[in-house]
């Protein structure tokens, strides 16, 4: 069986504890390869360098490359893989589209070569060394259709970063194309069969990691030591200021009724029983989005303590001043007009890809 994942290992928002324990987990789960994806620069190539060297993670790309020549990130623009009688030559590739939604301080760290050129360069070294090959695309179904045309040598195209889900593989020529969707919410097995040097037959399954999917013990411990952790540095902030400045929906509605009748209304009102719906109401990085001040002072903790803060309240988007509170007639500090900008911060290309501001505005408009 050759294991492998096409990239974006990591996450779309900065947080270096969180993503030194993603690559601790994922050494534990013993890939062949790893591709490179836009949001595996989240915290620099510096960081993502220093940790393939530490975790040893087997990371290929034959076009995304350190900007600076002295840089720490290195890694082979395709790995040899054995399997049994089988040498299976893994290349990594990236498409420059893929990486447009990345910081411009992160962009300017990588360069991104042109995609025909890099294969142009490693693919006869591969060809020479295996009797299968396999591109890890980071692209949409699109590009990885186009890259197929193009290079009839690559046996199979695992492709990622397509936010559509395609559970039927496409064939282009010789070439067996298959992805896997968004937020790592599948996994892909895929069965092959050979006839000189070629794919035959094929049999793919996208597996929908569900909660009927048993945890890999290792690695389920791995993440619960990081939630532990990270809960009590967030209770420890929260404590600093248990008075303020987060009061709670309840404050508001005396006075703005009409609003309250519509806010109840919305999906942020019900945001954090979404989270238990899919049981992540202890998840940190859920947290942020769906509860009132988590991980401030003052804000969200957990339900026991702060229940009057779960979901989306007034002060998420209002940033409601506790001088508002005390004199209403002083709205200094308190945000009428709700901006784009303070709406995509949860609802993200990644989190939200159908989010457009001015309908969803018109939604929770009150």
């Amino acid at each position: 069986m050759l294991t492998v994942d096409g990239g974006d290992l990591l996450g779309w928002r900065s947080d270096v504890r969180r993503y030194e324990t993603l690559m601790t987990a994922v050494s534990r789960l013993s890939y062949d390869a790893v591709g490179i994806g836009d949001n595996d620069f989240v915290d620099g190539a510096q960081f993502l360098g220093g940790g393939i060297r530490k975790h040893v993670l087997p990371v290929t790309s034959a076009n995304v490359r350190p900007a600076l020549p002295e840089g720490d990130l290195t890694y082979p623009p395709f790995i040899i893989v054995p399997k049994d009688a089988l040498r299976i030559g893994v290349i990594g590739l990236a498409t420059p589209q893929s990486f447009r939604f990345i910081s411009p301080r992160r962009r300017f760290e990588i360069n991104i070569a042109d995609q025909a050129r890099a294969l142009q360069q490693v693919l006869a070294s591969v060809r020479k060394q295996s009797d299968l090959i396999v591109l890890l695309h980071h692209a949409d179904m699109d590009a990885s259709i186009e890259i197929a045309r193009k290079f009839s040598d690559i046996d199979l195209i695992i492709g990622s970063h397509d936010q559509t889900v395609h559970k039927a593989p496409v064939r282009e020529g010789q070439t067996l194309i298959v992805h896997t969707g968004r937020n790592g919410a599948y996994v892909g097995h895929l069965t092959l069969t050979l006839n000189k040097g070629h794919i035959d037959q094929f049999e793919n399954r996208l597996i929908p990691l569900t909660d009927e999917i048993a945890d890999e013990p290792i690695v389920k411990g791995v993440i619960e030591a990081y939630y532990a952790a990270l809960r009590q540095a967030v209770e420890q902030t929260a404590l600093l200021t248990l008075d303020g400045p987060f009061q709670g929906a309840d404050t508001c509605i005396p006075c703005h009724e009409k609003a309250a009748s519509q806010w109840r209304e919305t999906p942020h009102a019900r945001a954090s029983q979404s989270l238990i719906d899919d049981n992540k109401q202890d998840h940190p990085e859920c947290l942020g989005c769906h509860t009132t001040g988590y991980g401030q002072p003052g804000g969200y903790r957990n339900v026991q303590a702060t229940n009057h803060l779960t979901s989306v309240q007034c002060e998420v988007c209002h940033r409601v001043a506790v001088t508002h509170l005390q004199k209403p007639q002083n709205t200094a500090g308190t945000v009428k007009k709700v901006s784009e900008g303070l709406c995509v911060t949860c609802h993200t290309s990644v989190q939200s890809p159908d989010f457009h501001y001015e309908e969803a505005l018109e939604r929770v408009r009150h």
